[in-house]
């Protein structure tokens, strides 16, 4: 069976316990489905799902335009920045190192670039040989980087990682309290009683931008799945959905079909950005 590439813009309305995941989301639209069109429906597509067939198949979220970074560092490359770019900078190199281990995301375009094939430890290199910047990889556009000194490159480098970044996501802590709904005691000594429990919220500032790509069955229409989405809308979505957690919009006109991240010809490796376990 065939399917179709599209983008969903989210727009968070309240804060979050559980986080956009894409197994966590495909769990809820089957339960939203069998909410809206019954159980005969929901198990056809479980055993879709079984055969390999599943209705929908969702990304991870992209947020702020910020993709996963990719790629295996080679010996090669870690031989080239040990005994010659940084052979006399031993401590710098081992914050390099430290620093691109951190690195976990990067822009469209340099997403671009590596799945057309430019690779990771290349972009690295540019990086200490002053071609690209740090913080974002993208190359440089102006300036002689020619003369560049690799003590003047490493300040850049540095410098660079230091920078705050706008906190559009952040995570808040909120001490709440379970009551024993039997005698709605509240004395904490009491067996059954209240007990204070941390909860781990995430906030989303009104300018986040999240982005997720579904793949859709062409036999499922969007009308079925803009429905089921609509009901984890308005109802929540993860933990806590029953005490107002997990609400959003998304933009239902926004559906355009996603052509960019097809399958290139002759690929030898792909990238998933959804949760899955290999085969």
């Amino acid at each position: 069976m065939k399917y179709k590439t599209y983008k969903i813009n989210v727009k968070p309305e309240s804060s979050f316990v559980t986080p956009f995941q894409s197994d966590t989301l495909f769990g809820s639209m089957i339960w939203a489905l069998r909410f809206i069109e019954g159980d005969e429906s929901v198990k056809k597509e479980v055993e879709n799902t079984k055969n390999y067939n599943p209705p929908f198949i969702f990304s991870n979220p992209v947020i702020n335009g910020q993709y996963p970074i990719f790629g295996v560092l080679s010996d090669k490359f870690f031989d080239k920045v040990d005994t010659e770019i940084l052979k006399d900078h031993d401590i710098e190199r081992i914050k390099f190192y430290k620093l691109i281990k951190k690195k976990s995301t990067v822009n469209r375009e340099i997403f671009k670039e590596l799945l057309n094939g430019i690779k990771l430890e290349e972009m690295y290199i540019d990086v200490l040989e002053g071609k690209r910047v740090f913080r974002n990889l993208e190359l440089k556009t102006s300036g002689n980087t020619e003369n560049l000194k690799i003590g003047e490159i490493l300040d850049e480098i540095f410098k660079s990682s230091k920078r705050k970044s706008d906190k559009k996501v952040q995570m808040s802590s909120i001490v709440r309290n379970s009551i024993n709904r039997l005698n709605l005691s509240k004395d904490n000594n009491d067996e059954g009683g209240t007990k204070l429990f941390e909860q781990i919220e995430i906030n989303y500032s009104d300018d986040t931008e999240i982005l997720i790509y579904v793949k859709i069955r062409e036999d499922f229409t969007i009308e079925r799945f803009q429905e089921a989405l609509k009901y984890i809308s308005y109802n929540g979505y993860g933990k806590k959905a029953s005490i107002g957690k997990g609400q959003f919009e998304f933009e239902i006109g926004n559906f355009a079909e996603e052509k960019e991240f097809l399958l290139r010809e002759n690929a030898d490796k792909f990238i998933v950005l959804s949760n899955y376990i290999p085969d």
